[in-house]
């Protein structure tokens, strides 16, 4: 969800070359880069952002058919994270 909230509700792991170029970004052959997130983490106790948070999570990784009945079988066992972001770094390398 980290990923999802930095992309700006945009879905995916990875920043293709076609969405970095269309953003206005540009990448080289062997660039690579990381990203450490400093903050607080809490535990969700709200049931209803909880499932929230679930639901963006499954929707996913998940057909959207088998949703609703693994949300009903299995919601209450999930432990769901919130990081408040105090600030971020990063470091860019182009390997050879």
């Amino acid at each position: 969800l980290l990923n999802h909230m930095l992309l700006g509700g945009r879905t995916g792991e990875y920043l293709t070359f076609k969405q970095c170029s269309d953003e206005g970004g540009s990448i080289k052959k062997g660039e690579k880069a990381s990203m450490i997130v400093f903050g607080k983490i809490r535990e969700v106790e709200d049931p209803a952002e909880h499932d929230r948070c679930l639901r963006l999570l499954a929707r996913k990784y998940m057909p959207e058919d088998e949703i609703e009945g693994d949300m009903q079988r299995n919601a209450r066992h999930a432990v769901v994270l919130a990081l408040q972001i105090d600030h971020m770094t990063g470091k860019h390398v182009r390997e050879k």
